[in-house]
Formats: structure tokens, C-alpha cells, sequence
């Protein structure tokens, strides 16, 4: 808790929890515990909390999955039975069945919040209601906060964020679904001199809506859009989805209620009925007549030293009242509880629980069609479809794009299409517009094909009405300033129902050749990413990695480095000062064309169409066929035919990396605005996915890092670390080791260090049992990353850009059965060894101010190592631009 409570936007949560449930109320309480209150509690407390609570009538059991009910049943009688052989319980009242205490004034507060950079905070306004069983309004609530937010073209974007100079980088809605609901509209990446002006803004764009009435024709979009995610959920993550709403039953509902939980899309369905003047009322009486709280979060430099000096003084007054002998007997009362918390599970009762049969776990069909050459996995379901759709008799005689098409037939009454374009071919005097180009991509006109012009508004809508979801990253699981796997590539995501098909393939062609690059569309994106700098740059697991990767990767070429937050922040300002001169704003519009040229070639991209075609659609290459490509590509030129393979990161990897002998590089990042500390460690690991090293290393780290094993006990239960991993990217060749939010980031290190070698000189020995239990966890992991349809896709293609078939996960479940004790030794003499010595590790660890010298001073005196404290991020990512 220590890591996150003074945080930005902790201390925005807690403040209107506050402030929006009064009194005693448990609503307005910290989940986890604010630090003063558990460091007072008691092990007495605990144990009576459990025992009033943690009770078999105050127990909710949910099973979501392919499961056989009666199964499940039988296997519960015996628990039941011992449950009803105890005999009746004490009463209890039931919790969260009290009245709320009233919220009546309208109160605004603001906060300070550590952080060196002062230049942006954040703003948060909250409403009470509707009640839990209110499901109408509560369904129309979520509709109107999605009209007025949802895009740029959305009332407060459009009017706060999507402008040239902004009130935020972001705005976000949050519904907090308690007896009585909480909802709260965060403005994020605020300039800190527009934080008194917000709530007047604000409540003037509000009021405009009032006055001018909303725009039903997008409205209705709004709705359709909404129903449409509704029913996606039920496929990525049906699970989850229905679990909530039984736990929101379960806490507040009543008989009779779980069938209206159950009738969110009924409802969506009936408020399309409904007109402007419904909506009006609406927003008036449950946000222009309710009290609300108006928080504002300013960043302070003095904050953190108050909150550091603050806790110094309590721990001196703390050593001073208990002296040194009361000290040492609580040290020893300390280490024998964690001794006792230690004791093994008995071997005889872990072999009770039967390890579960991989091959009886249910697998989402696949059925794929690539128009490679040399493709021999194309399904032939897939095949006949499309040779009775072309009219031919012979596979190859299909007739199929000249560039690269992957379908794949899964279960889905959805259609997904992604272009995956590899950035090989942009120059790299180019190659920092990437993230500007990522950010924009939906959001500029659209010049199509008979020469008219769409605006980027009128673009917007369109994407809302046509599609479920959209979507650009780089690599897979990208995010702002961070590249995701497969960093080299570009991902262009849609989402749309089977009957717009057609209609979204039109959408991706003018995503990719038609968008125009204007001069106030990039200025206004510009300006919202350099907003978003300063709240990532207080993130210190986030400046870990961007440090990590500046000197992991080829500074130039790799998309890694180039993606940094400060050297994006570097370069967006130089861009945003040539857009505001005359004379060189064309030049910045010039290289986004040139860009785009290099980066839009047939010859750079993949594409993936997955859907169930061979219920829903008779034809699905034809529209790839006739519609995708601009004509100046329509040539005799097959493309796919001269593909280069996409490049890993491992390839761009440096020196620092590669080279054992090479200089080591530790940086230790002074970071003000956290309490807690991270650390990154890296080394050179297997680079293709065939390697059989991966394995064996995969089940090692489940071995060493499951709950309750090695690591668990000794770092996370000692309180050293609230987490830890170790991570293999194989993408990237490299083997990581995290340590995650830790108070003490030393002692947790060299924990984890003597962990390491204590299995290597044997004094350690691994157990069959525990191996056991780690193969079984690593096969079900690799089980649910293909779990749902859109799991499978996105693993489909993962397995191709891996030089994989489409046997992949058969094949690393049959490896994964098949390591040993003596296979768990090997690859940890040969990876963990080395990963764990300082000599031939690159380490980056952010820390608070007041823990960087004495981090730097173990690593020097200990290990001779060079070490830098790093006092000024931008001063360092600048110097290493």
C-alpha cells in the first residue's frame, strides 16, 4: 500500500470516496488500509474480522466455464456436510445492507500529490446514484456518459481535449456499481494553470448540451455501438462478464432481481426509442440537480519532501520509543512468526489434488488460409469455401490478393480485420513520427478515392457507427510510449459486425492511403501527447523500462528506444514549434506524408481477416480482391511473394546486451514521486521460439515464482516487495528479473539472488512435487491464451510471426510434460546464474530520493560496479538522445 497511497491518483480516489459517502460508511475506505491504520492494527483484529465475516453464509461460490453441473455439485457435498456438522452460526449482520449516509452539499477540494514535474495534474468531478436495483437509469446513465465522452467528436472531448490549446490529454468515466453508485468523470494530463478554470468549463459544456439538445442520429450510433461491446464481452470475456454481475447480485440484489441484471442489451434496445428531450431530463436530474464533488490534483515538487521527511521523523520517533532491546526482541518475534508461516505443506497432501488432464480442456477451432506459396496449414474447410466461391475446381486456381491475407475461421458473430505493417522500410530520420502517426490515425479527414473530403469529425462517426472497436499499437500489447511484441510492426485493429464485412475493409483502405495530414489535426495531437508525458514519467516501473530499453536497443532503427517518453517529448516540442511557424509548418506535414509512404506499401503488410465465414459469408476474399488496394498498387506485382520475414527486437539488441564482456550499465532513477521502489535486471536469453531451452525455463520460473513458492515466501511474504517476476521475451532475446513496488529493494534483491544460488551449489534441491505443480501451471497458462475466439485469432498469428504452425500449442504442451528435475538445473546454471550477477547484468532500478545514494553504494561496494543516480530524467533520456 505504502507504493501507491500518496499517489496522484490514490489520493484523487480516496479524496471522492470521501467526500461522496460521509460518516461511517465503507465505502469511502482505502481496500487495502491506509499505511497509519495497519501499522496500528493488531493480529487480534484480524482474526476477529475473519471470524465475524469469512463465514460459509456470507460466501458466494461462482463456477464460469464448460463444466459439468452435476459434477460440481457431487464434488461439494462433503464440504457441505462438514459445513452443516458445525452447527448453527452465530447471527450476523448482513454487510453493505446499510443506508448510505447522505451526500447534500456540493463541495470542491483541492489535493497535492508528489511529483517533480509540476506541469500537469488531474481533475476528477462525482455524482451519487442511481440506486443498484435502478437498472433503467443506471443502463442510461452509461449511455449518456458515452455520448458525452466516447471520442473526439463527443461534447467534452471536442470542447476540452480535441483543441489546440487543452483543458486535458484524456478525459475518462468510471460507473463504481455500490448499493448506491458512484460516478466519477477524471480529466487527465491537466496543464496545472487550467486547473481553476476546469468546473466552469466544464459545467459550460454541459449546459451547452442542454440548451442545444443532443445529436440523435449519433446517439443512436452511441446506443448500437454499446450493444454491440455488450455482446463482444460475452465472447473475450464471458467469463468475467457474467461473474460480475452474479457478485453484484450477491452483495445487493434482491429476489427476483437477477433477470434484470441479466437484460442490459433489452434495455439498450428500448432507450433507441427514446428522444432528445428524455436524454435532457436525464442529464439535468442526475447531474445538474444533484450535489457533486469537484476534486483537483496539483502536482508539488515540496510534497514529497514533506511526505519523505515526515516518514523519517516517524521512524526515529518509533526507534526511540521502543529502544534498542525492545527492538531486538521484536526482530525475534518476527523472524520466528515468518519461520512458522514457512512450514512446508506436507508432500502426501499436495499429492492429494489430482493435477488435471491437458487433453480433456475443450480448444477453440481455428480453421486458417493463408495465400503463401509455400503455406501448408491452410485448413481445408477454409479452402473449399473459397474455391466454391471463385467457381474452381483446383486450390490453386483461387484467385487471391497480391499481398499477404490470412482467414481465420473461429466462432465469432463478429468480424475482426488487422493490419500488421512492418516498419522495416521508414527511414530512421523518420521513425520518431511513429507515435504521433499511432495517435492521429483515426482522427484526421479522409480524402477518398473520387476526390471528396471527409472530416476528421464526420470520420469519427463513421468508425463509431460502423465498427465495435478500433484500434492502433505497436506490436502486440502496445500502449502510449511503449512498444508491445513484435515492436517492428505497426497493428491496425476493426472490429465490426458480419453484415458490415465489406464496409470495414473500405474503412482499413482509407485508414491506411486516404487520411490527410492537416496542419490544426496534428497540432491538437501533438499538443495531447505531450499532456500525457508528465503522469507516465511518475510511473516507476514505466521509467524502469524506457531506461532499460534506450540502451538494450539500437537507438535508431529499434521501435523501442525510438518510442520513449523523453525523447517523444523531446521531439514532439521541436514538431509542435514548426507547426506554430509559417514557414515550416509544411515541412512537418511533408515528413508525416513521406512517412506514410515508406510505411504504406502492399509489400510491408499482413493482413488477418477472422470471423466465422463459412456460416456467414459465402465470398470473403472478393472484397480484398476489388476493394482494398489504391489502384496505383494494382499491378501484376505479387507482393506476398517476396515478403521479408518480420524482425524480432533481439535482433537490434546491443552490445550492453549481447556482449558479457561488454560494460555494464546501472542506473539508479531518484524519483519523487514514488514511496516504494522498482528494479529491472536483464540477460541474454533464447532468441527463437523453437529453442528447447523454453520449456524447461518457462516451468523453472513457474516453479520459483508460484504463490507460496520460493520466491513468494522469501521476498512478498517477508514484506521486501509487494511483487517480483521473472519474464522471458523470447521476442526480444532477453530474460528479465522485476522486483515490483518494494520497500526495502536491497534486502529483496539479494533475497532473491541467494535464492538463485542456493539452488545452483544444491544446497537447495528441487522437489518432484513442486515440479508437478509447475508443469500443470504452465500448460494451463498457455491453455487460456487461447481461451476465447479473440484470444485464439490474435495467437494465430502470433504462432505465424514466430515461424510457427499451427500445431504450436500441442507441440510446446508436449515439451512442457516432458521437463525434468535435472532439465530445471541446467537452465538455471545457464540463465539464472549469469542473470543474477552483477558483472554480466545491465540493472535499472527507480527509487525515492532519500534511497538513491544507498542504492547506488550497495551495488559500487559490493559488486564493483559503476553506478549512476540519475537526479534529472529528462537531463538523462536528453543525453542519451
Amino acid at each position: 500500500m505504502q507504493a501507491r497511497e500518496n499517489t496522484g491518483p490514490s489520493l484523487m480516489n480516496r479524496k471522492v470516496a470521501e467526500l461522496l459517502y460521509p460518516g461511517h460508511c465503507g465505502y469511502s475506505s482505502e481496500t487495502g488500509g491506509i499505511m497509519a491504520d495497519l501499522r496500528r492494527l493488531t493480529a487480534q483484529q484480524v482474526r476477529d474480522y475473519h471470524k465475524s465475516y469469512y463465514r460459509p453464509d456470507n460466501l458466494c461460490l461462482i463456477v464460469a466455464g464448460k463444466v459439468d453441473p452435476a459434477h460440481i455439485f457431487e464434488t461439494l457435498k462433503p464440504v457441505e456436510a462438514k459445513i452443516v456438522s458445525k452447527g448453527e452460526l452465530p447471527k450476523m449482520k448482513r454487510p453493505w445492507s446499510s443506508p448510505v449516509p447522505p451526500f447534500t452539499e456540493t463541495q470542491q477540494v483541492t489535493i497535492t500529490f508528489p511529483s517533480e514535474d509540476e506541469d500537469s495534474g488531474s481533475a476528477a468531478v462525482a455524482w451519487r446514484g442511481p440506486a443498484c436495483d435502478n437498472f433503467e437509469t443506471a443502463s442510461a446513465l452509461r449511455l449518456l456518459w458515452k455520448y458525452l465522452t466516447d471520442s473526439s467528436v463527443s461534447p467534452v472531448l471536442k470542447s476540452m481535449v480535441d483543441i489546440p490549446d487543452p483543458f486535458a490529454s484524456d478525459v475518462s468515466f468510471n460507473f463504481y456499481e455500490n448499493s448506491v453508485f458512484l460516478q466519477v468523470l477524471k480529466f487527465n494530463g491537466v496543464p496545472t494553470s487550467k486547473l481553476s478554470q476546469l468546473q466552469d468549463k466544464f459545467f459550460e459544456v454541459i449546459k451547452n448540451v442542454v440548451a442545444d439538445g443532443l445529436d440523435m442520429d449519433r446517439m443512436a450510433s452511441v446506443i448500437n455501438r454499446t450493444r454491440l461491446k455488450y455482446l463482444s464481452s460475452l465472447e473475450t470475456g464471458p467469463h468475467e462478464k457474467i461473474a460480475f454481475i452474479f457478485i453484484s447480485d450477491f452483495l445487493y440484489g434482491k429476489d427476483g432481481e437477477l433477470e434484470a441484471a441479466f437484460s442490459e442489451v433489452k434495455r439498450y434496445e428500448a432507450l433507441l426509442a427514446k428522444d432528445s428531450q428524455f436524454w435532457i431530463d436525464l442529464l439535468k436530474r442526475n447531474l445538474l440537480d444533484q450535489p457533486f464533488a469537484f476534486v483537483l490534483g496539483s502536482p508539488s515538487k515540496e510534497k514529497a519532501k514533506q511526505i519523505a521527511d515526515t516518514d523519517a521523523a516517524r521512524i526515529a520517533a518509533q526507534k526511540e520509543a521502543l529502544g534498542e532491546a525492545r527492538l531486538v526482541e521484536l526482530e525475534e518475534a518476527l523472524e520466528k512468526a515468518i519461520e512458522s508461516n514457512d512450514v512446508e505443506i506436507p508432500a502426501e497432501e499436495l499429492e492429494k489434488i489430482p493435477i488435471p488432464n491437458a487433453s480433456k480442456i475443450p480448444s477453440i477451432p481455428v480453421a486458417t488460409y493463408r495465400n503463401l506459396p509455400s503455406s501448408s496449414d491452410n485448413s481445408p474447410q477454409l479452402t473449399a469455401l473459397l474455391k466454391k466461391s471463385a467457381n474452381v475446381e483446383s486450390e490453386g486456381d483461387i484467385v487471391t490478393p497480391p499481398f499477404f491475407i490470412q482467414l481465420d475461421n473461429v466462432p465469432s458473430v463478429f468480424v475482426e480485420l488487422t493490419a500488421y505493417i512492418d516498419t522495416e522500410a521508414v527511414p530512421d530520420r523518420l521513425r520518431p513520427y511513429i507515435e504521433l502517426y499511432n495517435k492521429i490515425l483515426f482522427e484526421i479527414p479522409v480524402r477518398k478515392d473520387d476526390g471528396q473530403v471527409i472530416g476528421h469529425e464526420e470520420v469519427v462517426k463513421q468508425l463509431v457507427a460502423d465498427t465495435v472497436g478500433y484500434s492502433s499499437t505497436i506490436g502486440f500489447g502496445g500502449g502510449s510510449f511503449a512498444c508491445g511484441t513484435f515492436a517492428q510492426l505497426i497493428q491496425v485493429h476493426l472490429k465490426t459486425e458480419v453484415s458490415k464485412y465489406k464496409r470495414g475493409i473500405e474503412l482499413l483502405k482509407d485508414l491506411l492511403w486516404n487520411t490527410q495530414f492537416t496542419k490544426d489535426r496534428v497540432e491538437i495531437n501533438v499538443q495531447k501527447l505531450l499532456n500525457e508525458v508528465p503522469s507516465v514519467k511518475r510511473r516507476g516501473m514505466e521509467m524502469v523500462f524506457a531506461d532499460s530499453r534506450l540502451f538494450s536497443f539500437d537507438s535508431a532503427h529499434s521501435n523501442h528506444p525510438v518510442s520513449n517518453l523523453v525523447r517523444q517529448q523531446v521531439f514532439l516540442t521541436d514538431v509542435l514549434k514548426r507547426l506554430q511557424d509559417e514557414s515550416k509548418q509544411q515541412s512537418v506535414l511533408d515528413e508525416l506524408e513521406e512517412f506514410r509512404k515508406a510505411l504504406c506499401h502492399p509489400q510491408n503488410i499482413r493482413i488477418q481477416a477472422a470471423g466465422n465465414f463459412i456460416d456467414n459469408l459465402s465470398d470473403p476474399m472478393s472484397p480484398w480482391l476489388n476493394t482494398f488496394l489504391p489502384e496505383r498498387f494494382r499491378t501484376d506485382k505479387k507482393y506476398v511473394d517476396t515478403l521479408s520475414p518480420v524482425k524480432f527486437s533481439s535482433e537490434f539488441r546491443t552490445d550492453s546486451v549481447k556482449n558479457n564482456s561488454s560494460e555494464k550499465v546501472t542506473d539508479i532513477l531518484s524519483m519523487a514521486a514514488i514511496e516504494s521502489s522498482y528494479l529491472a535486471q536483464f540477460y541474454p536469453g533464447p532468441t527463437s521460439y523453437a529453442d528447447e531451452d523454453i520449456s524447461p525455463l518457462h516451468v523453472l520460473i513457474e516453479y520459483l515464482t508460484t504463490m507460496e513458492g520460493p520466491f513468494w515466501k522469501r521476498i512478498r511474504g517477508c514484506g521486501l516487495a509487494y511483487s517480483y517476476g521473472i519474464r522471458l521475451k523470447v521476442e526480444q532475446g532477453l530474460l528479465y528479473f522485476i522486483l515490483f513496488k518494494s520497500v526495502s529493494l536491497v534486502k529483496a534483491y539479494e533475497e532473491a539472488r541467494n535464492i538463485i544460488l542456493q539452488f545452483a551449489n544444491n544446497e537447495v534441491q528441487f522437489e518432484e512435487t513442486g515440479l508437478a505443480a509447475a508443469r500443470s501451471s504452465t500448460i494451463f497458462s498457455v491453455i487460456s491464451r487461447e481461451e476465447t475466439a479473440a484470444s485464439a485469432i490474435t495467437q494465430s498469428l502470433v504462432n505465424y510471426f514466430r515461424g510457427a504452425g499451427s500445431n504450436e500449442s500441442q507441440r510446446i504442451l508436449a515439451n512442457i510434460a516432458k521437463v525434468r528435475v535435472e532439465d530445471l538445473q541446467r537452465v538455471l546454471v545457464k540463465y539464472f546464474v549469469p542473470l543474477f550477477d552483477p558483472a554480466v547484468t545491465n540493472v535499472v532500478a527507480a527509487v525515492p530520493p532519500a534511497f538513491a545514494d544507498d542504492t547506488r553504494n550497495h551495488f559500487v561496494t559490493k559488486y564493483n560496479k559503476k553506478a549512476n543516480v540519475v537526479e534529472s530524467l529528462d537531463a538523462h533520456f536528453g543525453a542519451q538522445h
